[in-house]
């Protein structure tokens, strides 16, 4: 896993008190949290072992003692950065030392006040490992909010329980806590050009073509971002989104796949609220053709095989494909951020290997679901509350990031598509619950019984 380029917060631990040695894991950057899966790379327990920097071979005691459980790893400094992290040559982990990596500790720093903050509960504030932090009251997110006696603390603000920029990390310890890493646009400072070498502006009404790095004035914006820019009327998203899925039910069909136009829906609706959908076939070649046949319907650029995928960001949509819901490899990637799960049936008969059809632009439906979610029905509301109330009582209780989704998969249905509130519910507990509850272990008859669902 390469830190190089990017700001990481981490956990710091002085693991060697009698030898004054420190070592950090990673927990998160500002495109969310590192996966296990990527922890992997640096050891069986995810540290880099802190090395002094040779300019701070007296101080490094003292320094490392005063960050606290939390400081980051800041190698945005791409140049400077060379060589900050390098294999430990020391590293024996049948002697104890288990950290495959070294980074030197002028890279390790202070947390900054302002970059990320944990999310509390009223009583758990004093616990808050960042100095500054976000109070959760119910479903309101409220802060920053400060230290008693503090002299100054910045403007408050409300978060919506389902931000992006929320973020559900893991511990060493094996615990949960929520952070939320607010973006900044970065703008570098302009530097005032020398008044001889200023350019001259031009003759009013001259023509000239823009320089390659012409831009738009944002008081005047272009024909296209004004399109883009344009909400999309909710009739006219309905009728995109009903041809869509009527394509993706008839091209599925001919296919060879048992699949009825309300399950297209539903597969169509995961592929546009999702980052990662894992489509589980009869067996492992239908599953990986179904992927294909889903990749060809859409346009370069917006989707790709997961065994494709080197770095995911900015991606719109990674499919994966298996012969059963069970993650195995994957279980330590799903569950630090679960994704959701279809099952595609194949049907009798001979499928036709090359249908034709027309390509689905997930772009243009996506503008359309920019806004806010929609609001849910009373009744959805109320089974929302009663199956999050059974699964917590059972110590069960789904992650945040699925309850979010599972209630914008919920309001976008009702929204786009024809689905009866009951049968788009039994969709959404079979895509987003079932596979948390199998990924943890549970059998099929405590399942049903959890998810009063049948025919698993």
């Amino acid at each position: 896993m390469d830190l190089s380029g990017q700001i990481v917060l981490a956990y710091l631990e002085e693991d060697d008190t009698r030898r004054v040695l420190y070592r950090v894991r990673p927990l998160m950057s500002e495109q969310g949290p590192i996966t296990l899966e990527d922890l992997e790379a640096y050891g069986e327990e995810g540290y880099l072992r802190v090395a002094p920097d040779r300019q701070e071979q007296h101080s490094f005691k003292d320094r490392m003692g005063a960050l606290g459980s939390l400081c980051v790893i800041d190698l945005r400094d791409t140049q400077a950065s060379l060589g900050k992290v390098r294999p430990n040559k020391n590293y024996q982990p049948g002697r104890g030392e288990t950290n495959r990596y070294i980074v030197y500790s002028d890279a390790v720093k202070a947390l900054p006040r302002d970059l990320v903050y944990e999310v509390v509960t009223g009583a758990n504030s004093v616990k808050a490992l960042t100095g500054l932090y976000y109070l959760r009251e119910g479903g309101r997110i409220s802060g920053p909010h400060c230290p008693d006696n503090s002299l100054s603390c910045p403007d408050s603000q409300v978060l919506m329980p389902d931000c992006e920029r929320l973020f559900l990390v893991e511990m060493p310890d094996h615990s949960s806590r929520m952070f939320y890493w607010p973006l900044r646009e970065e703008t570098p400072p302009q530097q005032a050009m020398p008044r001889q070498a200023m350019p001259e502006e031009p003759a009013p009404g001259q023509d000239g073509a823009p320089s390659p790095d012409f831009q738009p004035s944002p008081e005047q914006p272009t024909a296209e971002a004004a399109r883009l820019a344009a909400p999309v009327p909710a009739l006219a998203l309905q009728e995109q989104f009903a041809m869509a899925a009527a394509q993706l039910h008839r091209v599925l069909s001919l296919s060879g796949f048992d699949i009825s136009p309300p399950q297209a829906a539903h597969l169509l609706l995961l592929c546009l609220l999702s980052c990662r959908l894992q489509l589980v076939g009869d067996n492992l070649a239908d599953a990986r053709y179904a992927a294909l046949i889903l990749l060809g319907l859409l346009p370069d650029g917006q989707a790709a095989m997961d065994t494709q995928v080197v770095n995911d960001e900015g991606l719109p949509l990674q499919l994966m494909y298996s012969d059963s819901s069970s993650m195995r490899r994957r279980i330590k990637r799903y569950l630090a951020s679960p994704w959701p799960v279809v099952r595609l049936f194949s049907a009798r008969g001979i499928p036709d290997m090359a249908p034709d059809f027309e390509r689905l632009d997930l772009g243009a439906l996506r503008a359309g679901l920019s806004g806010r979610r929609p609001p849910l029905s009373l009744q959805d509301e109320a089974r929302l509350g009663a199956l999050y109330g059974r699964l917590s009582h059972e110590g069960c209780a789904l992650p945040l990031q699925l309850r979010a989704r599972m209630a914008d998969y919920l309001g976008y249905s009702a929204q786009l598509s024809q689905l009866e509130e009951e049968s788009a519910f039994d969709l959404a507990l079979r895509a987003y619950a079932l596979p948390y509850l199998q990924a943890r272990g549970y059998g099929d008859e405590e399942i049903s019984e959890l998810l009063d669902i049948e025919n698993l």
